[in-house]
């Protein structure tokens, strides 16, 4: 009875630390025809802390999002400036007859995740995006993308995977239909740590900037 019962409450444990959310920070690039960007996703719980840096590593914006109230603080680090950003409205998607889904039987492992190859394609938009995409405890990136809506294809296109819970994408390149890159996003390092609730704190020396819309 006594094992039994270990091998239960071990169960449980096992059940609850695996439905965790990630909670740490990721490091991603951004290559485009005109420029290289780097940015940082610091995430913990419905809170998400989005910096900006130029080709030369230096912060030039951020955004701290809860996608739990959808809020959205815009920062300016060179000003010691932030702004609260109106609620986003909705991008109305294109008929979703266009849009072609495949998932391909490849694989590879990148920043130690087995990552399945996915493509979404759309004629009338001209653009083919590819996608390395692994699946574990990133639910934080779908919530960030309907909290966004962003028009960005790259983004708007993975919401078209019919298995995008929990997914994130390692890399993303977006081509037109003749393969030509537009430009690519890609995940070059992952950090599972804790993450201190400051993190996504205005500094106190900064000035609420009230922008007009």
């Amino acid at each position: 009875m006594k094992s039994f019962l270990l091998a239960f409450l071990f169960c449980i444990s096992f059940f609850t630390s695996s439905a965790q959310d990630f909670e740490g920070r990721i490091f991603l690039i951004s290559n485009s025809l005109y420029d290289t960007l780097y940015y940082s996703y610091t995430v913990k719980g419905h809170n998400i802390k989005i910096d900006e840096f130029n080709r030369y590593k230096k912060l030039t914006k951020s955004l701290i999002i809860n996608t739990e109230t959808q809020s959205i603080i815009a920062i300016n680090p060179a000003k010691k400036l932030y702004t609260k950003l109106p609620p986003i409205e909705t991008i109305e998607q294109p008929d979703e007859q266009g849009f072609d889904v495949v998932k391909t039987t490849n694989f590879k492992e990148i920043n130690g995740y087995k990552c399945n190859l996915w493509r979404v394609r759309n004629k009338e938009l001209n653009t083919d995006v590819t996608y390395w995409v692994a699946t574990d405890k990133f639910r934080f990136f779908d919530d960030l993308l309907h909290t966004l809506h962003s028009h960005e294809k790259y983004l708007s296109f993975f919401l078209k995977l019919p298995e995008v819970e929990g997914a994130l994408p390692m890399v993303s390149i977006e081509r037109t239909m003749l393969r030509e890159e537009k430009n690519s996003f890609t995940v070059i390092d992952i950090d599972n740590i804790k993450i201190k609730d400051s993190q996504f704190q205005i500094p106190h020396d900064y000035k609420y900037f009230n922008a007009k819309y």
